[in-house]
């Protein structure tokens, strides 16, 4: 149990700033870029979006933007965020 614990500890650790520079990027962008994300990409922020609470109100906003566009796209048929 421990061992499953530090696991996710290790893991969140580094996703954590991958998350935090790809909504700084998709902030700072002129176009959308979650449009232009591929659908890994962009399944793995919804994912961390879904598993960690967000602890300040721009990585809220930025999870709303990751739900809207996995909407959009599973719209189109798209599915990424299966």
């Amino acid at each position: 149990m421990k061992l499953k614990r530090n696991l996710k500890q290790k893991i969140t650790a580094l996703i954590k700033p991958y998350f935090l520079a790809c909504i700084t990027l998709c902030g700072c962008d002129s176009r959308n870029s979650l449009q232009h994300l591929d659908s890994q990409n962009l399944q793995t922020l919804a994912r961390a979006c879904r598993t960690e609470t967000p602890s300040a109100p721009g990585q809220a906003i930025a999870c709303q933007n990751v739900q809207r566009e996995c909407t959009r796209r599973a719209e189109l048929g798209l599915g990424a965020c299966l």
